[in-house]
């Protein structure tokens, strides 16, 4: 949001975590898709860092608040788009890995 202060990112293989005021974002690195949203219980220290399954915030008393990062299972392998990588050209691996990123989700946080 305009006019709130935001604190570098965080980032990973798939997600980008952005606090902006007293939000935490979670995006998706490959389309930018905002996933999630949720409203910090105190005022961040500083920004985001992220894990391969968590996303930690620094609050300003000290305290560092964890989300966890539950990917749903990945979208293309349940439509069987994705081939056995070992039948594939490095093109078309590295095409099929963009495509992949570009289409993960993450449920939204319980409050």
């Amino acid at each position: 949001r305009r006019g709130h202060l935001s604190l570098r990112p965080g980032v990973n293989e798939n997600f980008i975590a952005v606090v902006n005021g007293s939000f935490l974002y979670i995006v998706n690195r490959a389309s930018g898709k905002l996933l999630w949203k949720a409203q910090l219980e105190s005022a961040p220290g500083a920004g985001a860092a992220l894990s391969r399954t968590r996303v930690y915030v620094p609050m300003i008393d000290g305290l560092v608040v964890s989300y966890l990062l539950e990917p749903m299972e990945d979208p293309l392998e349940e439509l069987g788009v994705i081939r056995d990588p070992s039948q594939l050209t490095p093109k078309e691996q590295e095409d099929q890995e963009a495509e992949r990123r570009k289409d993960i989700i993450v449920p939204e946080p319980a409050t």
